[in-house]
């Protein structure tokens, strides 16, 4: 249906794109890579919902990240990060942190961090999440104190993010001080940070901890 339309625009592209999402669940190809590519040489522009869409693609996995190397080399050429930079909307960026840290690239995407100009709790986050997913748990609870002392408080996603980087018996100060900070906040009955919680306490052994939590 697609190919026999007489007149295609950016929105036609975006919903094949989607449903593309849903029925290879999130596997890109060489097919799939070329119909992208034929969106560029039918003289139509990627804009952010279509970059944000691919770059998810692209960090599922590792080998499909050359893919998501080309579409940040898109977003510069095309001066869409300037735009995202100094914007307060970090949406994009974020997407590009994802998803150089899925592809086990943290350092490409902390580049990305660095470069921003207004790094709001979900930049952190998304930081603080890249290095959790490669094993980087120091980093993690740096960038974790960093975003506080530059006066971003950190939400739900943020100290679940960085829960893991607690499961260590030399790093019970800080799991600690994580569960008060959600308490004082009030983010205590969220199911979602109790449920990391549980599992967190569960992993070294507090079971005490854990039942309390429950």
């Amino acid at each position: 249906m697609f190919d026999e339309m007489p007149y295609r625009n950016v929105s036609s592209f975006n919903i094949v794109i989607s449903g593309y999402m849903g029925v290879k669940e999130g596997v890109l190809d060489e097919e799939f890579w070329g119909f992208v590519k034929d969106m560029l040489f039918e003289g139509w522009k990627f804009h952010a919902f279509t970059v944000s869409t691919l770059l998810s693609l692209c960090g599922e996995v590792k080998k499909n990240w050359c893919y998501g190397k080309e579409l940040h080399c898109y977003i510069m050429r095309s001066g869409l990060e300037d735009d995202f930079v100094v914007s307060s909307d970090v949406h994009l960026e974020c997407c590009l942190i994802d998803m150089y840290s899925k592809s086990f690239r943290v350092e490409l995407g902390w580049r990305v961090f660095y470069r921003l100009k207004h790094r709001n709790v979900f930049a952190w986050t998304a930081t603080i999440n890249g290095y959790v997913l490669n094993g980087d748990f120091d980093e993690a609870l740096v960038h974790f104190r960093d975003m506080q002392v530059e006066g971003v408080e950190p939400n739900k996603v943020s100290l679940i993010s960085i829960l893991p980087a607690c499961c260590s018996f030399d790093r019970l100060k800080g799991r600690k001080q994580i569960h008060a900070f959600s308490t004082r906040r009030g983010l205590n009955h969220e199911v979602s940070l109790c449920n990391a919680l549980i599992d967190m306490y569960s992993k070294l052994g507090s079971l005490s901890c854990a039942r309390r939590v429950f």
